[in-house]
């Protein structure tokens, strides 16, 4: 119907998507790494029936990637959400990157555009510090 502008398709139609040309990809260009999904919210049923059926359907996964739009203590309970998901289907030698991520859409008064803002580098040092302590490999804003 249009709402969604990252996916129009059922989440079984995503797992299949993402199989088929995974391994279609890994085939044909061995020596790329395959990965994502960059989900940015937990709370779908997406990332419990994609990893189980990866690892059924011998689906490429090389590195794991997602987004956080939270305050620092939210999106480190995240990061471990998605930790123990990995681990639990035997992934837990996966690269993880946190490839989008934003704090100051949570702070009150403060667009994330608006980096000069002084409440932007004290989050952002926090992000980062907490980060330095979970298995993120990557970092990106």
């Amino acid at each position: 119907d249009g709402s969604n502008p990252c996916w129009q398709g059922t989440e079984a139609e995503f797992v299949d998507f993402y199989c088929v040309t995974s391994k279609y990809l890994k085939s044909r260009f061995p020596h790329l790494k395959i990965g994502g999904p960059s989900v940015a919210w937990i709370g779908t049923g997406l990332m419990g029936a994609l990893v189980p059926e990866i690892k059924a359907r011998g689906a490429a996964l090389d590195f794991f990637s997602y987004h956080t739009y939270n305050p620092v203590a939210v999106s480190v309970e995240h990061v471990r959400y998605y930790d123990r998901l990995l681990e639990k289907y035997g992934y837990s030698h996966l690269e993880r990157h946190l490839n989008e991520w934003n704090q100051c859409w949570a702070c009150p008064g403060v667009s994330p555009q608006d980096k000069e803002n002084p409440v932007f580098p004290p989050v952002t040092l926090a992000m980062m510090l907490a980060m330095q302590k979970e298995k993120v490999v990557y970092i990106t804003l």
